[in-house]
């Protein structure tokens, strides 16, 4: 629990919602795509969501994550 607070700190994420947090580098096979879609579906529970790692060698991945969050809004 201290680490998840510590996180948050240092990240400037204020405490009054969830916080996800889906680590692992970005390719299609760990399926970032199916967790913002997933969340997409949450229409009425405010929340933040940080995903990290690396995206060596896929940044359309990348790009098309990007794009599936404007989507979604």
């Amino acid at each position: 629990a201290q680490r998840i607070a510590t996180l948050m700190q240092e990240w400037w994420l204020p405490d009054d919602r969830p916080f996800i947090f889906v680590p692992g580098r970005f390719t299609r096979w760990k399926g970032q795509h199916v967790v913002l879609e997933a969340l997409s579906k949450l229409k009425d529970l405010r929340f933040y969501c940080v995903m990290a790692g690396d995206d060596v060698g896929h940044p359309n991945y990348v790009e098309s994550l990007k794009q599936l969050i404007g989507e979604y809004g």
